[in-house]
């Protein structure tokens, strides 16, 4: 793990929402801000690491029995969990790297979409 590195956010913003996804993290919305208050969780312990998928096991937890990182935000959940390697999500599903792209739609109103690459010959893709 790398510590101190502030992650890249990207905002959406209309009127008085704003959303802030962070790609770095799976690819997550990290949080939910309307008319200025923060409406999601963020782990404060793991704000600024950046993950190593092959050490995710050493982040440290705010529910131990919970054998995987909590980052807070928003994030897809692969069901059904009984399929999970070592009873948490795919690592590169929840905790890889995503690339931004942004995505012009015919209104003109900004989206985007965060590819990755998560098993062999698939791609996942949030909108």
């Amino acid at each position: 793990m790398q510590k101190h590195q502030k992650h890249q956010e990207h905002y959406l913003i209309n009127g008085d929402l704003c959303l802030v996804c962070v790609p770095q993290l799976g690819g997550r919305l990290m949080d939910v801000i309307y008319k200025g208050v923060s409406l999601l969780f963020v782990n404060p312990e793991l704000k600024d690491l950046t993950p190593d998928l092959t050490q995710l096991h050493q982040l440290p937890s705010r529910a131990k029995h919970i054998p995987f990182p909590l980052w807070g935000g928003e994030k897809t959940w692969v069901a059904p969990e009984s399929s999970w390697p070592n009873l948490a999500p795919h690592p590169v599903l929840d905790s890889g790297s995503y690339q931004l792209q942004s995505v012009n739609s015919v209104t003109s109103d900004e989206q985007f979409k965060l590819p990755a690459q998560w098993a062999k010959n698939s791609t996942y893709y949030h909108y």
